[in-house]
């Protein structure tokens, strides 16, 4: 099975990339040829990605994952800017740049170590947090781009999800397959 975890921002919080999306379509109408936008239904931050996961290894995590993350306090993600990501040299995508956070970045390593516990391999790359806003049509394409959002924005981070991702004709498709709960401040 094709799946993440993954951290999905409330509607309001989409909503508001959306407006942000459509700024940058109209300031920049270039980047429509280059990138394709992401949907409101495609809006997440992804944890960790699985090429092929057997359904009852991502049950088994699940099940753990939602015991554990009861004791892991809820947190909140400010977004920073929109960028090229990973970088202006290589900018496969445009994505909401995530406020340095260590809990966050603590969420990551805990789920991680979760997956390796299951003897899953992870990805051993750093783990820089964003949001993809739009999928480069090219992966080697430059673009030096910096756009500030509308006005800040922020969510509080409740629960981890479990996608699983469906190839499409017009991208992919996702459906939430499991939700686990951090524990409320």
């Amino acid at each position: 099975m094709r799946c993440f975890f993954t951290l999905v921002p409330p509607a309001s919080v989409k909503e508001r990339l959306l407006m942000d999306i459509e700024r940058l379509q109209t300031q920049h109408p270039e980047l429509s040829r280059h990138y394709r936008w992401q949907s409101r239904e495609q809006l997440h931050i992804t944890l960790h990605f699985f090429a092929d996961l057997d359904p009852e290894v991502a049950q088994r995590l699940v099940e753990d994952l939602r015991e554990s993350l009861l004791n892991f306090p809820s947190f909140s993600i400010v977004f920073e800017a929109i960028t090229p990501f990973p970088s202006i040299q290589r900018a496969g995508y445009l994505a909401a740049q995530i406020t340095a956070n260590d809990r966050l970045l603590a969420l990551h390593e805990h789920i991680k170590s979760h997956i390796t516990q299951a003897g899953e391999p992870v990805d051993e790359r750093a783990f820089r947090p964003h949001l993809t806003l739009a999928r480069g049509r090219s992966r080697r394409q430059r673009l030096d781009l910096r756009a500030d959002l509308i006005a800040p924005l922020q969510f509080d981070v409740q629960a981890v999800e479990l996608y699983q991702s469906i190839q499409g004709e017009n991208g992919s498709i996702y459906q939430s397959q499991a939700t686990m709960g951090l524990r409320n401040l």
